[in-house]
């Protein structure tokens, strides 16, 4: 998000608003790290039972600029982030590396696309059981 190089210019000020990009870092930085955070637990403890097979999230972490945005709502980002969603179906579907924090493509999974359509076929069988009970 942003470079160590960015960062040790910038004043307290600079770290809450920064004028150069209209954002706040600080809360840009806080917001991804909560974010890191929950998907480090939700991989932990899927991991731990032995069900990773089980958790699949579909993330992008190499967006920049205003994609990486969550109060962006213009017409021209909102088409671009659509875009983007539709071009990630096309990726390896990827998984948090826990010991280094990198995306790594899950073994045997495909594209996010296929891993999608085996998580629908395996929710939909798993509805079809509790109907029946």
């Amino acid at each position: 998000m942003y470079t160590v190089e960015q960062a040790a210019q910038w004043s307290a000020i600079d770290w809450l608003f920064n004028l150069s990009t209209f954002d706040s870092p600080l809360l840009n930085i806080l917001g991804a790290v909560g974010t890191d955070m929950v998907d480090i637990h939700v991989e932990t403890l899927f991991q731990s039972h032995d069900t990773a097979q089980n958790y699949l999230r579909v993330e992008d972490d190499s967006l920049t600029g205003d994609a990486l945005s969550a109060d962006k709502a213009t017409p021209e980002n909102l088409e671009n982030l659509k875009k983007i969603g539709i071009e990630l179906l096309d990726k390896p579907a990827s998984r948090v590396n826990l010991d280094t924090g990198a995306l790594e493509p899950i073994e045997g999974a495909g594209t996010y696309a296929q891993a999608l359509a085996v998580f629908a076929i395996k929710l939909s069988e798993q509805r079809k059981l509790k109907k029946n009970i």
